[in-house]
């Protein structure tokens, strides 16, 4: 972010958030906010920084913090508006199940939230599978259209073969955590009689 007046585009710093309730992507962030937080704790924070939070993913059942919560957004879309999350992200391109991204845009026409569009790129061959149109081409005029509720998400999903790049990458990482067998000498005081 600091090198950005070496491009020709805006570059809005942003940073997903792992609440205790879902993650919570952050737009115009450029410090770290604690995990674990609340929603409502967590949107707070990226508001003391000046900031944007869009509930990401609210449907990908498969996030294990979305499984123990997508019920409740259901049951309580006001939730979302009592936490003061200020957008919905309700297309992502990560996602195995398309229709969760159909769930989040039929969710969000009882909430009229902004919408957003992401990639969730975990390899280069994903990049800008997701997208958010706005009016303008700016950083300003994005924080404009959050405001008016002007934003339209689009996209495709990941190619199939950024899906297998991606599960294999999360596959190799899990096991080198792995890196051979721990073995354990028990200690004579360790037995029980």
């Amino acid at each position: 972010y600091d090198q950005r007046s070496k491009y020709p585009f805006d570059i809005i710093p942003g940073m997903e958030i792992s609440s205790a309730e879902g993650d919570v992507l952050g737009l115009w962030v450029t410090k770290p906010i604690q995990i674990g937080m609340s929603l409502a704790e967590t949107a707070a924070a990226v508001h003391e920084q000046g900031g944007i939070a869009i509930l990401a993913h609210p449907f990908h059942f498969y996030v294990p913090v979305v499984a123990l919560n997508f019920r409740r957004y259901l049951n309580n879309p006001q939730m979302l508006l009592d936490a003061g999350i200020d957008a919905l992200e309700t297309h992502n391109a990560s996602t195995f199940l398309p229709a969760n991204n159909r769930l989040a845009r039929r969710f969000n026409r009882r909430l009229h939230l902004s919408a957003t569009g992401s990639s969730d790129a975990h390899t280069l061959g994903a990049i800008g599978s997701g997208r958010t149109r706005f009016p303008g081409r700016s950083a300003a005029d994005l924080r404009t259209a959050f405001a008016q509720g002007t934003t339209l998400a689009e996209g495709e999903m990941w190619p199939v073969k950024e899906m297998f790049v991606a599960v294999a990458t999360i596959i190799h990482r899990n096991l080198s955590r792995y890196s051979g067998p721990k073995t354990h000498s028990i200690q004579p005081q360790e037995v029980m009689p």
